[in-house]
């Protein structure tokens, strides 16, 4: 039991983890959506659709770059979040996709909550200080960084 009770010294490692795993999903999946930009307009995939997709194709992978680096973590996870409704509204209510059927949305319901939550860590602040600065009281810590 003393093991659970230690567990909230790797919080931070966690939301790092959690940054990283948001981050890189949207890289894999931004990245694949560049073959839109080889693709004409056609009944299957209208003009309209085509141009969100390659503004996303842009989109997703600056947001991943963000969640790697920590930088601008909360605006990319509002993009992020705002991306995956727009996902779901797609699948579901445009392309008629259950829930769990193949290539339904209940992984993309899952996305939203994991950027939120990725973007409220914001950009891990503790994994950033040197070691000798986190260790430090929090009253301590200021004086610290306020000269550095």
């Amino acid at each position: 039991m003393r093991f659970f009770a230690n567990l909230h010294q790797l919080s931070d490692w966690g939301l790092l983890a959690l940054r990283v795993g948001v981050g890189m999903s949207f890289w894999v999946h931004g990245t694949a959506k560049r073959a839109m930009w080889k693709m004409a307009p056609s009944p299957q995939m209208p003009a309209g659709l085509l141009s969100t997709l390659r503004l996303l194709s842009i989109v997703e992978p600056l947001g991943a770059v963000a969640a790697f680096a920590g930088f601008l973590m909360q605006p990319a996870a509002a993009g992020f979040v705002i991306i995956m409704l727009g996902a779901i509204r797609l699948k579901a209510v445009q392309m008629h996709r259950g829930f769990s059927a193949d290539g339904g949305w209940e992984l993309d319901l899952v996305a939203p909550g994991r950027s939120a939550r990725a973007g409220r860590s914001g950009r891990g602040r503790d994994l950033t200080r040197p070691a000798a600065v986190r260790t430090l009281s929090p009253s301590s810590r200021h004086l610290v960084e306020s000269h550095s």
